[in-house]
């Protein structure tokens, strides 16, 4: 039925005290138009409803707090700490892999099979980075099926991933691709994006 009908559903779920189907409803809606600003109102106010009737302190908050990023009262920091190339040469690569896992896109992937191996050339690590089915793995080594092999300095892939270097130029020009190829490595680190 379109936006409008959507819209309908969700404020009659509101009236007959159904705040947790506003709230879904209203997600899907907003997913498919970002300026719905009926869908925003009443997923403000189902937040809202929900938190009050919240007993958990830090789920209250969240609730709260959402319904008013929503509204734009609030504005919650992109970043706590901006890092900087020090910060990052302090850190040990499995923490970025870890990073990767957490930016996810589980649901983009959920019927694909693909295995990334990375060589640092300046440290010796190696690790192949898997993902199957929407679920990730790092594991040492370089793996021999692997579908995708690159060689990267330790400095540009720490720098690439915290968002201080250009994704595309940073693929093109300082990665090398020993096995498939650089848009297939292109596109398995697109599935790691924050959104936004």
């Amino acid at each position: 039925g379109g936006g409008a009908a959507l819209d309908q559903r969700i404020e009659a779920a509101l009236q007959q005290g159904e705040a947790q189907w506003a709230l879904q409803l209203s997600g899907y809606a907003l997913r498919a138009d970002p300026g719905d600003a009926r869908a925003r109102s009443a997923r403000a106010t189902a937040l809202r409803t929900l938190g009050g009737a919240e007993t958990n302190p830090p789920a209250r908050d969240w609730y709260f707090v959402a319904a008013r990023e929503l509204e734009g009262s609030v504005k919650l920091p992109q970043r706590a700490v901006a890092p900087t190339p020090q910060m990052l040469a302090a850190m040990p690569l499995p923490v970025f892999f870890d990073g990767m896992a957490v930016n996810l896109h589980a649901e983009d992937c959920l019927d694909r099979v693909v295995s990334v191996a990375f060589v640092f050339s300046d440290s010796g690590e190696r690790y192949t980075y898997i993902v199957r089915r929407g679920v990730s793995e790092l594991v040492p080594g370089t793996a021999a099926d692997a579908d995708v092999q690159v060689s990267v300095g330790t400095q540009a892939f720490k720098e690439l991933l915290a968002g201080l270097r250009n994704p595309a130029l940073s693929i093109a020009t300082d990665f090398r691709v020993d096995k498939g190829g650089r848009l297939q490595f292109a596109e398995f680190m697109r599935l790691f994006q924050p959104p936004g």
